[in-house]
């Protein structure tokens, strides 16, 4: 597959509110750098941060900012701010119409400005892509792209956790393995999971404060009709939610003996790794895609 067939190559990202400035910058962004990198572009600071967000789900690396300083709602170095307290190894560039020293002082200081590039960049192959270039080969120096294959998340004393690695070792097949007692995963789940506790703690004592209620007779005999109708619609809807949270807890219990076990984010049924978006987005999920839509439909 070459790069440019490689949906996960890393990013070049310029933000600009001018349409016309926007469309000449990715024109000539595409035009050098098309086949290593995507170009994508955002009219604004809100949809640049929009972006941000969904490469961090994505797990996609941003290589270079192109930002115009002069934005309204949110400038420059505002955006760069954010996008670098997300993506710091990314390099950052600052684009104007104009010299402004202040704010390429104010940049450097915090954001750590690599370059200040005043508008028009004509002719690009003197005045823009000669920087770029020596950006690009900085970032890529030092630039680890996310890991891709089979992980094993486990307790490094566990028994079975020695077991996958062992196999895999034998079958000389490269894996990372991440440790549960400071994988981010297994917090993430730790912490939903108290989250839950309490959750299921307030509805289990507003269930009981209603029942209560209705056993001292506090509803009118004028109201009954209404009030009791009101009353059992909201038992119900609280019993439904408790349900709900409690098979949460569930599936999040046995996402963590899953840990333990040294067996997360591999499919209970087909036994191949669960798609890593889809564990980001459910960690207790147990079933690969393929198995769950086949589960769905029986």
């Amino acid at each position: 597959m070459s790069d440019a067939d490689n949906p996960r190559r890393p990013l070049i990202l310029t933000v600009d509110d001018d349409p016309q400035v926007l469309r000449a910058i990715r024109r000539d962004l595409r035009r050098a750098y098309s086949g290593r990198y995507r170009v994508v572009g955002a009219s604004s600071g809100a949809e640049g941060l929009e972006l941000l967000t969904a490469l961090e789900r994505r797990s996609l690396d941003p290589a270079i900012f192109l930002v115009d300083q002069r934005m309204p709602e949110m400038t420059g170095i505002d955006f760069l701010l954010e996008a670098v307290s997300r993506f710091p190894d990314a390099r950052r560039v600052l684009l104007t119409a104009y010299a402004d020293t202040d704010a390429a002082i104010t940049a450097i200081n915090q954001v750590r400005l690599d370059y200040y590039l005043v508008k028009p960049w004509d002719p690009p192959e003197e005045r823009l892509y000669p920087v770029l270039d020596d950006l690009l080969s900085d970032w890529l120096a030092g630039h680890r792209p996310a890991y891709q294959g089979i992980r094993i998340v486990g307790n490094p004393i566990s028994p079975a956790t020695h077991l996958v690695r062992d196999f895999l070792t034998r079958n000389e097949q490269p894996f990372e393995f991440l440790n549960v007692a400071s994988d981010p995963q297994a917090e993430r789940l730790l912490h939903e999971r108290a989250e839950l506790d309490e959750q299921l703690t307030t509805i289990e004592d507003t269930s009981f404060a209603v029942t209560q209620s209705d056993l001292s007779g506090d509803v009118g005999l004028d109201d009954e009709s209404a009030d009791a109708g009101t009353a059992t619609f909201e038992r119900e809807k609280d019993l439904s939610i408790e349900q709900n949270v409690r098979d949460l807890l569930q599936k999040i219990d046995r996402a963590l003996g899953r840990i333990d076990a040294g067996t997360y984010g591999v499919c209970e049924r087909c036994g191949k790794p669960i798609e890593k978006a889809r564990v980001k987005a459910l960690p207790y999920v147990s079933l690969c895609i393929k198995d769950a839509q086949a589960q769905a439909h029986r």
